[in-house]
């Protein structure tokens, strides 16, 4: 019995399944179902991170920024100008270094 997936994944897992002797049906997505099924991906990958031990850890965050450079492609941003938008929030807001957890406000 076939088992449904019906997410993004990596460009070469159906090679990775014929070689193992099993079969893939996919499709190509573009557009505006390209970019959800990235952001669907995000949230999957980073769900991993939450689950993942000290030794895996390294393994999914490359996961979660697979899949935010490929956003970044798809959706025609440039790397640069996210590094530059990112280098702003830190300044404006701080970054998340210091262990800052924020209980309550008034």
């Amino acid at each position: 019995m076939a088992k449904q997936h019906n997410k993004l994944v990596r460009d070469k897992i159906p090679e990775i399944i014929a070689a193992n002797g099993d079969t893939s049906h996919t499709r190509t997505l573009e557009g505006k179902a390209f970019k959800n099924a990235h952001r669907d991906k995000l949230l999957e990958e980073a769900r991993e991170v939450v689950g993942a031990d000290d030794e895996k850890l390294i393994e999914e965050l490359a996961d979660v920024q697979e899949v935010i450079q490929a956003l970044i492609s798809e959706c025609d941003f440039d790397t640069q100008a996210v590094n530059e938008m990112q280098k702003r929030k830190r300044e404006d807001r701080g970054g998340f270094e210091d262990g800052v957890f924020l209980e309550s406000t008034a």
